[in-house]
């Protein structure tokens, strides 16, 4: 298998019981080889040796996949940590949601669900003593809504 399409053998017998070349088998073979060099033309140099042993558009799928695709559990539980220890501190009203909404963009992408009442229960809980009837307003309705 090539890919994710059952490759065909690459031989078949002819009209005279000899064996010939698939036409089928070398025109799929043509276009992974194609699809493979497009691949490899996107990566840049630096990690282009990591893919020296791909000889397929298949496994160099994989090994971008495998590489760059999955978010490690550390760093799950990092963006996590990152998203419940943010404080609003010196940041802008819209600096601060800009930076939980993206934490909780980067967690969702990474597979791991971030709620909109856990983001809401996050930026009051954050606020300052100053916020505290704001917050106080905002988690009864929150409370109202899901409850």
């Amino acid at each position: 298998m090539l890919g994710t399409i059952p490759v065909l053998s690459p031989l078949i017998i002819g009209n005279e019981g000899q064996l010939v070349d698939n036409p089928a088998f070398l025109v799929h073979k043509k276009q992974d080889k194609c699809l493979a060099f497009w691949l490899l033309s996107t990566i840049t140099n630096d990690i282009l040796v990591h893919f020296t042993i791909a000889k397929t558009s298949f496994e160099i799928w994989m090994t971008i996949e495998r590489r760059f695709g999955a978010k490690s559990n550390i760093e799950i539980s990092s963006m996590h940590h990152a998203l419940y220890s943010l404080k609003k501190s010196n940041f802008t009203i819209n600096e601060y949601l800009s930076k939980v909404k993206s934490l909780s963009d980067n967690l969702i992408a990474a597979g791991s669900l971030v709620i909109e009442q856990e983001q809401v229960s996050i930026i009051l809980a954050s606020f300052s003593i100053e916020y505290e009837s704001i917050c106080v307003i905002a988690s009864a309705l929150l409370c109202l809504l899901t409850c």
